[in-house]
């Protein structure tokens, strides 16, 4: 099941982790959450565009949590800076 619905409701949440106990669960991150996500995704090249993004960035690279991907990838979790991020696919690591 894939579903897309999202929620902040307790009952809900409680009710779909009642309902599907093996599902996994996302979170939207974005600026009122103070959140923002890089997803490393292996198929397209993602762990060799991280690593040229750490070493290009080597001395101010945050530390961070990660989530992992049923793919095999990741989800860096940030702290928002409180400004636009646009996104930019492969090209990330080139952006300071």
């Amino acid at each position: 099941m894939v579903s897309k619905d999202a929620t902040t409701d307790e009952a809900t949440i409680d009710r779909w982790w009642t309902q599907w106990r093996t599902r996994t669960s996302a979170l939207l991150p974005e600026p009122s959450l103070g959140l923002w996500s890089v997803d490393i995704d292996p198929r397209h090249g993602g762990q060799e565009s991280l690593e040229q993004w750490r070493q290009a960035h080597s001395d101010d690279f945050p530390t961070t949590i990660a989530s992992l991907t049923g793919s095999g990838g990741a989800h860096l979790l940030f702290a928002h800076p409180g400004q636009t991020i646009r996104n930019k696919v492969r090209h990330l690591w080139q952006h300071r």
